[in-house]
């Protein structure tokens, strides 16, 4: 029993201990230095950064979250929307959207999915505007962004 609980042990501190630095390296060499020139020693500095601040947003999310299947629900609910549209053409598209509209489409995506995530917890009965799901407002949000993008052009 001991070899067992040694090996579980292991592989939760393996699996913390990759995700902290993918966390530090997105979070502080896409995010924080972001076209910007540095020193080897101001990039180990922002990656860091980056690190303390996803075990932060890590450490915030669990604490808030009833149950992992609530948390991946609501991550899926924002993210998914904000990335699979772009994701998609990006990949399978003899002619990608624009990186404008691309990013349009990302930001107005996830952060209307977010706003109907959050109006569960405005409404007395606890559930969303119109009783539509946020996936569905995000994903409609992106593909008009981007349809309209491509009929633009």
């Amino acid at each position: 029993f001991g070899l067992f609980l040694a090996a579980l042990i292991a592989t939760v501190a393996s699996t913390i201990d990759s995700y902290t630095f993918i966390a530090g390296a997105a979070l502080g060499r896409d995010v924080l230095s972001r076209g910007k020139e540095q020193t080897p020693s101001e990039g180990f500095r922002l990656l860091k950064i980056g690190a303390v601040l996803g075990i932060l947003c890590a450490l915030a999310l669990a604490w808030f979250s009833e149950s992992v299947i609530s948390l991946w629900y609501a991550i899926g609910s924002v993210t998914a929307p904000a990335l699979l549209f772009p994701a998609l053409l990006a990949w399978f598209s003899k002619k990608p959207p624009k990186e404008n509209a691309v990013l349009v489409s990302m930001l107005l995506a996830g952060g209307m999915a977010l706003l109907w995530r959050m109006s569960g917890f405005w409404t007395a009965d606890g559930s969303y505007w119109l009783g539509i799901e946020p996936i569905f407002v995000g994903l409609g949000i992106s593909a008009a962004v981007i349809w309209g993008s491509k009929i633009k052009n």
